[in-house]
């Protein structure tokens, strides 16, 4: 006999909830920011040296340069990953 698609199902006859499976150890994420303040006042370091050879103020100027860039570089990935995410 057809059962009415209106009446609620017995208690007894709903499925029982899936078993939860263990969690896998959660990932750290590691912030893209302080790597590339390295990488570009490192960077920064290097035009200046090249450029003004070895006067350590235009070479601290460079690397400061760079690592202010660099912060804005990686601070901009950083939102991009965790847009797309």
């Amino acid at each position: 006999m057809p059962q009415s698609r209106h009446r609620h199902k017995h208690p007894h006859h709903h499925q029982a909830a899936p078993a939860q499976q263990p969690r896998a150890a959660k990932t750290v994420r590691r912030s893209v920011v302080a790597i590339m303040i390295i990488f570009i006042g490192l960077l920064g370091t290097g035009v200046a040296l090249l450029s003004t050879g070895n006067d350590p103020i235009w070479l601290l100027t460079g690397a400061l340069a760079g690592g202010i860039a660099g912060y804005f570089i990686g601070r901009g990935m950083d939102r991009v990953a965790t847009r797309n995410k």
